[in-house]
């Protein structure tokens, strides 16, 4: 398991590092992240970002979570530094973000663009920093356990071989009623073991990604709550799409000499998925008993309704019933002082998921939506975030 672990790790970091110089050198994972999905003030926050940054952007989704101001956030496989600078802003300068990453030339654009990023913010001194290290290992990288309120991450969970160690390591440096807020690429279908092999097919986010299911069994294993989606969309669209990445492999001995293989590349589907696992209390009741939760409309930038699903959102002063266990998922941590919850009678119908168990049985394939081909898919430049 090491020796794969450290030939993942190599791998990576000479395509992220050496090969892929900009996003548009991706043949398939780049940004699908189009300009109705970012709110204004992260739109905002994403301009005051220097071009350099934002050209070595490779992420897949957003992974900017509500009612972040003063919260400690930790971005696992930080790159060149996006996301962090965009988070920076939005925590306030009593707030802190860290990124972690282990290829040195991304770690080297973030570092150089600290002090620009600070006097661009307006703040006396930086509240971010950076580390190298592997996301497998954070304590090795100097992350102490129950010391961040959000873990973030943007297609890299794809990137690492142990995945399992990646969500656990994220766990336990999550505090209480905190969250691991990511986007990443998922299959809907396990991978052939020489699919895996293929570096091309490694660094751009398919061979390594989870199929869906892996996913929840991973993160209850770990102690997460069920992962809750809160978007899926297809990843086919994305930069030049799949049909590229299988030009670029078919030179390899093994896949381009196997037709089967080529078939079973071509007949993937690739979503990008959005989703919340949320570390509850252990006092936290797993009960499916219903309870009131109505919405106060006090979350920065979320005013007529609270989003924590694709298809739960609780609007604001409407009442909603939901499991007792449902509702302290997302009221156990920082979000707790936006809801009242008050209990309600045995008989009254639930409004949406029946139990916190429903959340596992949740297929973003079946629920994936595709931008219009009209729309710019990919942020070629960032442009579709501007």
């Amino acid at each position: 398991m090491a020796d794969s672990s450290e030939k993942t790790h190599q791998q990576v970091q000479e395509y992220y590092g050496q090969r892929v110089k900009n996003a548009d050198q991706l043949l398939c994972t780049g940004c699908i992240v189009t300009s109705g999905d970012v709110s204004a003030k992260v739109k905002d926050a994403i301009k005051n970002v220097h071009p350099e940054v934002l050209s070595k952007y490779y992420g897949c989704g957003l992974v900017f979570p509500e009612q972040v101001e003063d919260c400690r956030i930790l971005d696992l496989g930080s790159g060149a530094g996006r996301d962090c600078f965009v988070l920076s802003q939005l925590v306030g300068a009593n707030g802190h973000v860290t990124g972690v990453d282990m290829t040195q030339e991304q770690l080297d654009v973030a570092n150089k663009h600290i002090q620009y990023h600070t006097e661009k913010f307006g703040y006396s001194k930086s509240n971010v920093d950076f580390k190298k290290g592997f996301i497998e290992n954070l304590s090795d990288a100097g992350i102490s356990d129950s010391s961040y309120d959000i873990v973030i991450s943007n297609c890299v969970v794809n990137l690492a071989h142990d995945k399992l160690s990646v969500l656990k390591g994220a766990y336990n440096v999550l505090k209480d009623g905190g969250e691991l807020y990511f986007s990443d690429v998922y299959v809907d279908r396990p991978v052939p073991d020489e699919l895996r092999k293929n570096s091309v097919l490694w660094g751009e986010g398919v061979s390594g990604a989870l199929h869906w299911k892996d996913l929840v069994k991973i993160a209850a294993e770990v102690g997460f709550a069920p992962p809750v989606v809160v978007s899926a969309k297809a990843i086919a669209t994305c930069g030049k799409g799949l049909e590229a990445v299988i030009d670029a492999v078919k030179s390899d001995p093994v896949i381009g000499n196997n037709p089967e293989l080529l078939v079973v590349l071509g007949q993937l589907s690739i979503a990008s998925v959005t989703c919340r696992l949320f570390k509850l209390p252990k006092t936290v009741s797993t009960s499916d008993t219903p309870v009131q939760v109505t919405y106060k409309g006090t979350v920065d930038g979320h005013v007529e309704q609270f989003k924590l699903s694709y298809d739960l959102s609780l609007p604001k002063s409407t009442p909603v019933v939901l499991p007792q266990s449902v509702v302290e998922m997302f009221t156990s941590g920082r979000l707790k002082q936006h809801f009242d919850i008050s209990p309600t009678s045995a008989e009254s119908p639930l409004t949406s998921y029946k139990s916190l168990d429903q959340f596992n049985r949740v297929n973003p394939f079946e629920v994936i939506s595709t931008p219009a081909p009209s729309t710019s898919s990919c942020c070629q430049g960032n442009s579709c975030c501007s």
